[in-house]
């Protein structure tokens, strides 16, 4: 009760600050130090600004969950663009429904899931648990899997699309263990995983605020209606955020792959030194052959080459190598190694047993 009465005496404004706070460090820690792909290569990284709401934090939850799953390269791929809805699509029924049936499967072979779902296209007055009309639902059991399109509250090609999109998406992400208990939130979470794996297009275009108007005695009445579970505005917002992890996503595996080739570089350095100790290692140093005025110079190497534990050194630096996590920290180890067959060599050379 204590916290309660805290909260309702507090004023609106500082609420809404803190929430906005919370929620501007939650996605700051997700964008922190980004870049876009030409950064490496002189070009000015991307100045998109972002909102911070609801919306984006989901987003950020499902990117990630999409990349400890494995399933990072859908984030990657060529947006889908195979087909669309016209309007002379809408006046025949079988035509319409033949045309979403191909649509339907080409969605599917694009998000590489088995080609097992039933399509209906029907009207019907099937209400969601919160008593709201749906355009679309997706039925899951042991034995089938459907997918129907309600036409009688989907009227709008695009609309239609953005519907088709959803209800697969739904597939999507039971057959890859994304779906939470929660309903209501697993609907927002579909939608803004629609957008992510590549339909962003056809949820933005279905998910505008549509105007109907109708004209009786004389007096003209306009509806308007959006579908879907997130404003068009969120969807916007998804949208740039998307934009921010495609470019994100592509400079981290550029960096990798500058990373591999800079450690194996270092490997292969560092091989060559290595092979340099083992000749060190079978020098024969009783038998070196000075004058009276090298001795000294030779005696002084000596001490000093046997108080190191080369060995040592470089398993340490060849297991630094392998740990090392970003381009920036090969650099010292690079120097570690340099540094190492610098001090070989002049050894060698003071022994007079340089390599040939």
């Amino acid at each position: 009760m204590g916290k309660q009465r805290k909260l309702a005496s507090a004023r609106p404004e500082s609420v809404f600050n803190k929430l906005k706070g919370k929620l501007k460090r939650s996605f700051n820690s997700f964008h922190k130090n980004k870049k876009t792909p030409g950064s490496d290569t002189g070009h000015a990284a991307g100045k998109t600004k972002y909102i911070y709401n609801p919306s984006i934090i989901i987003a950020e939850g499902m990117v990630e969950r999409l990349r400890s799953a494995g399933l990072e390269a859908f984030l990657l791929k060529d947006y889908w663009s195979v087909g669309s809805l016209s309007r002379r699509d809408m006046l025949d029924s079988q035509r319409l429904f033949e045309k979403l049936n191909v649509l339907m499967r080409s969605i599917l072979a694009y998000l590489d899931l088995p080609d097992v779902i039933s399509l209906k296209l029907e009207e019907t007055n099937e209400k969601d648990e919160k008593g709201r009309f749906v355009s679309g639902s997706y039925h899951s059991s042991q034995y089938r899997k459907e997918i129907v399109i309600n036409r009688r509250y989907s009227d709008d090609p695009d609309t239609l699309m953005a519907t088709l999109c959803h209800e697969c998406t739904h597939f999507f992400m039971e057959y890859h263990h994304l779906k939470t208990s929660d309903e209501d939130i697993n609907e927002k979470r579909t939608d803004i995983m629609a957008m992510l794996i590549g339909f962003h297009e056809q949820i933005i275009k279905g998910y505008q605020v549509k105007a109907f108007t109708t004209r009786m005695q004389n007096l003209e009445y306009t509806k308007t209606i959006q579908y879907g579970y997130i404003s068009a505005k969120d969807c916007e917002y998804v949208e740039r955020f998307l934009l921010a992890v495609r470019a994100n996503i592509a400079h981290e595996t550029v960096e990798k792959d500058r990373l591999k080739a800079e450690k194996k570089m270092a490997l292969e350095h560092l091989q060559g030194v290595k092979a340099l100790y083992e000749q060190l290692m079978y020098l024969d140093f009783r038998r070196i052959n000075a004058s009276a005025d090298s001795l000294e110079q030779i005696q002084i190497a000596l001490l000093e080459y046997e108080s190191r534990n080369i060995g040592a050194e470089i398993a340490t630096i060849e297991k630094d190598v392998n740990n090392v996590m970003r381009v920036a920290e090969i650099t010292s180890v690079k120097n570690r190694i340099q540094a190492l067959g610098e001090d070989l060599l002049r050894w060698s050379s003071v022994f007079q047993g340089t390599p040939g």
